[in-house]
């Protein structure tokens, strides 16, 4: 036997699921848009690691991933993190961390996913209207603002989130330009509209010296405020005015029914 190529092969099995992760965070990741490379790494370090990561790359099989598979939490979620986790295995063959095949997270059976239909209430506007100004002074106001900049636009929280002072919004006009979104590798940037109030909030938010961001992180330079910053006051919120099985992501459909009207 070649002696290169017998170390090689043991340097490989001796390759876990966490030094996989790694080397996909540096090499693959970068490729994504910046709202996919942060639910991969999240889903990574939440879902993947505490499970997997001491696994062996080499000898990870369906059986495993179907095993834990099954004990996350919420049908998206675990369809999500398979889905990551099938994208991992296929860079692992690719890089030669595993022997070409069939990836092992074909077959797996996923868990159904029912969409999700919320309408919000005016009573609910109203008792969360409340609880915002209440948490006025003890959280984040740029949290508050993205919320409410949620309920009056058409954009999603994290386009919300991704919106620069340099480039992006044109108040006088009353539109905003996202480049970062969904689709916009295969559509580009799209436009959407902002209400008048909702260029009031802009313009009263302040501006963090050498932070582009009209939400900026209060942590990170040159970033903005993380989606999961925005959730904690949410949470924060829904548990004051008294509600517990609303989303941001539902203002969406509040706001596609008042630009019908």
């Amino acid at each position: 036997e070649d002696p290169g190529e017998v170390m090689k092969a043991k340097a490989v099995i001796g390759k876990t699921v966490r030094d996989l992760a790694s080397q996909f965070e540096r090499d693959y990741a970068p490729k994504l848009s910046p709202k996919t490379q942060e639910d991969y790494k999240r889903i990574i370090q939440l879902h993947i690691l505490p499970q997997l990561g001491k696994v062996s790359i080499a000898e990870l099989d369906r059986s495993q991933i179907q095993a834990w598979h099954s004990k996350i939490t919420g049908s998206r979620t675990a369809n999500l993190s398979l889905a990551v986790l099938s994208c991992m295995m296929t860079q692992a063959m690719l890089w030669g961390l595993r022997a070409e095949g069939l990836n092992p997270c074909s077959h797996v059976s996923k868990n159904p996913e029912i969409p999700r239909s919320r309408d919000i209430r005016s009573s609910e506007l109203e008792a969360i209207g409340k609880a915002m100004k209440k948490l006025e002074g003890t959280h984040s106001i740029w949290a508050l603002a993205a919320i409410r900049m949620s309920a009056l636009c058409w954009g999603r929280i994290s386009e919300v989130l991704g919106l620069r002072r340099d480039r992006d919004c044109h108040l006088d006009e009353g539109y905003a330009v996202i480049r970062e979104h969904k689709t916009s590798r295969k559509s580009g940037p799209k436009t959407i509209e902002l209400a008048p109030p909702a260029v009031d909030i802009l313009r009263a938010l302040p501006e963090q010296k050498g932070n582009p961001f009209y939400f900026p992180s209060p942590t990170l330079k040159n970033s903005p405020l993380t989606r999961h910053g925005v959730y904690k006051t949410w949470r924060a919120v829904c548990g004051l005015a008294g509600i517990d099985d609303l989303h941001i992501h539902d203002f969406r459909s509040l706001a596609a029914s008042e630009g019908e009207a």
